[in-house]
């Protein structure tokens, strides 16, 4: 697996992927799916590749802040189990701390789905608080980690 930032070519295959996550599986709105944030000049998107295969997706917002959101990530139906999220989170956390200053926190922030949860806190997440929220029809609860 080889994970990088996207080339604006790869983003259509991101936005593919994000589409088949979330508009297909969990019938959220496509009009919700894609938003402005996609755009902003200090989000990254970034993926998880086998070959040419995009395995999984997200991105990563405001960057240069002492606060960075996590958002939209996704793994491919089939790899799902194997390691790939993981794998995913991982290094999304390595390329926030590549844009740290030396002796600088950064908190990655974001909305997990709660049936996710139980994942996230095995990577080092803890709930922000016990308020879960529901968005486009699904329960989230916000989570984050100091790196």
């Amino acid at each position: 697996m080889e994970y990088r930032v996207l080339k604006s070519d790869e983003m259509k295959m991101a936005f593919a992927l994000r589409e088949e996550v979330f508009v297909d599986e969990q019938k959220v709105p496509l009009e919700y799916e894609i938003d402005h944030k996609d755009s902003l000049d200090d989000t990254i998107h970034v993926g998880v590749f086998e070959g040419d295969e995009l395995l999984a997706t997200a991105r990563i917002m405001d960057i240069h802040k002492d606060i960075v959101y996590f958002g939209r990530a996704c793994v491919k139906k089939s790899c799902r189990g194997k390691g790939v999220g993981k794998f995913l989170f991982i290094n999304m956390e390595e390329t926030v701390k590549k844009y740290k200053r030396e002796n600088e926190k950064k908190i990655i922030r974001f909305s997990a789905q709660y049936h996710a949860m139980t994942f996230y806190e095995m990577l080092g997440y803890s709930k922000d608080n016990d308020d879960i929220f529901v968005e486009v029809g699904i329960e989230h609860i916000s989570m984050s980690k100091i790196v």
